[in-house]
């Protein structure tokens, strides 16, 4: 491990020494917290340098949950296709599946940009 006068690189959160503070509203900083937390950041702070870094865009932590989250509804589709159903069910949840497996792909490559508009 480094220490102080090794010569030694530090960590990337040690070579952080500056920093930025703004003035909010405690219930506001509390929603945000919760925020962070609930996009799967370990604190307040990582959100927000995730944010800089991709400035506003879908980050790539952000493209892995969702990508995670589409891969199960679409593993759960293609297991309902597999069931004792109709056919035209069963050709429609393989479609679906399908879908979601593209729109997977998609996000991880970065075609497509959630930040757009219509």
């Amino acid at each position: 491990m480094a220490e102080a006068g090794d010569g030694e690189l530090r960590s990337e959160r040690r070579q952080m020494d500056d920093s930025i503070s703004f003035r909010c509203m405690a219930r506001d900083k509390s929603r945000f917290k919760k925020t962070a937390l609930r996009l799967g950041f370990p604190s307040l702070s990582a959100w927000i340098m995730d944010l800089m870094q991709t400035q506003g865009g879908l980050s790539l932590r952000l493209r892995r949950v969702l990508s995670g989250q589409l891969g199960q509804i679409g593993a759960r589709l293609a297991a309902l296709a597999c069931h004792d159903l109709p056919q035209d069910v069963k050709v429609e949840a393989s479609a679906l599946a399908n879908e979601v497996a593209r729109m997977q792909d998609n996000l991880m490559t970065g075609l497509l940009d959630a930040s757009e508009t219509d």
